[in-house]
C-alpha cells in the first residue's frame, strides 16, 4: 500500500473550502460508469460524463484530493517544464504531438471556466507567470519560447530586466519569459470543489471505498469495494 505524509496538517488542508459529507458505500449501486479515484483525473471524467447524461458513481479509498492532486505546489503554468515544442514534435510525430500541445497550451482557459462555470472556491488567482534568465545566454532561449507559444496561441512575451523586477520584485534576473496565462490555486480545494460538483449533479460518490476486485460478466462488470 502507498504510504503518504500527513494529510491533515498540510497549509492546503487548512486553508480549503471543507469538504462536502459523503458517506461510505454500504449498499449496492448501480452506475453506466464507476470511476475509481478522486483526484482531478477521476472527477473531471465524472463530471463530463455526468454533462452527457451519463449515470457516474466515484469510489475513493481516502478523501477527494488525498493524493497528488491535493498536495502539488497549485501551480497552473500551460507549459512544458522539460521540452520545447519542437523537441515535442520531434519525439511524438504528428497529430500527437499538436493533439498533447493544444490541450496544455490551453489547459488554464479550461480550469478557468470550470472554476467559473461551478463556483468553485479554490484561491484561483491568474496573474501571469514569469521564467527569468538568470543569466545573459539564457535570454535567446526565452525569446524562442515566445515565438513557439504564441505561435499555437497562447499570450507570452519577453519583457527586460527591468520587467522581470517590476514583476518578482527582484533585480537579479536580465529578462524573463512572461506568460499572461499562468495562474495559481489551492489544489485541495480546486479537488473538494470537482467532487462537490459531481454530488450537485445528482451522482454518487463514495468516500472511504477501496475498490478491492473488478469482475466481469458479459456487457456489464462489477466493482467490489472493501469494508
Amino acid at each position: 500500500m502507498s504510504r503518504f505524509s500527513p494529510f491533515d496538517t498540510s497549509l492546503w488542508f487548512a486553508t480549503a473550502a471543507p469538504a462536502a459529507e459523503t458517506e461510505p458505500l454500504e449498499e449496492r449501486i448501480r452506475a453506466d460508469v464507476c470511476v475509481v479515484g478522486a483526484g482531478y483525473t477521476g472527477l473531471t471524467t465524472a463530471l463530463e460524463l455526468a454533462r452527457k447524461g451519463v449515470d457516474v458513481a466515484i469510489l475513493e479509498a481516502q478523501e477527494a484530493g488525498f493524493g497528488g492532486s491535493g498536495r502539488n505546489a497549485g501551480h497552473c503554468t500551460p507549459t512544458f517544464t522539460h521540452l520545447s515544442l519542437p523537441e515535442l514534435r520531434n519525439m511524438l510525430g504528428e497529430p500527437w504531438a499538436d493533439r498533447l500541445i493544444a490541450r496544455q497550451t490551453q489547459a488554464n482557459t479550461l480550469v478557468a471556466e470550470m472554476i467559473q462555470r461551478y463556483q468553485i472556491q479554490c484561491e484561483w488567482q491568474q496573474k501571469g507567470y514569469v521564467m527569468a534568465a538568470a543569466r545573459p545566454s539564457a535570454i535567446a532561449a526565452l525569446e524562442q519560447k515566445v515565438r513557439d507559444y504564441n505561435a499555437v496561441g497562447a499570450k507570452t512575451r519577453f519583457v527586460d530586466r527591468a520587467g522581470v523586477e517590476a514583476i518578482t520584485g527582484s533585480p537579479r534576473f536580465f529578462g524573463g519569459w512572461f506568460h499572461t496565462e499562468g495562474g495559481h490555486l489551492n489544489p485541495l480545494g480546486y479537488a473538494r470543489g470537482r467532487k462537490r460538483d459531481v454530488t450537485a449533479a445528482g451522482h454518487y460518490a463514495a468516500i472511504a471505498c477501496e475498490a478491492a476486485r473488478l469482475h466481469f460478466h458479459g456487457s456489464s462488470s462489477s466493482i467490489f469495494v472493501l469494508g
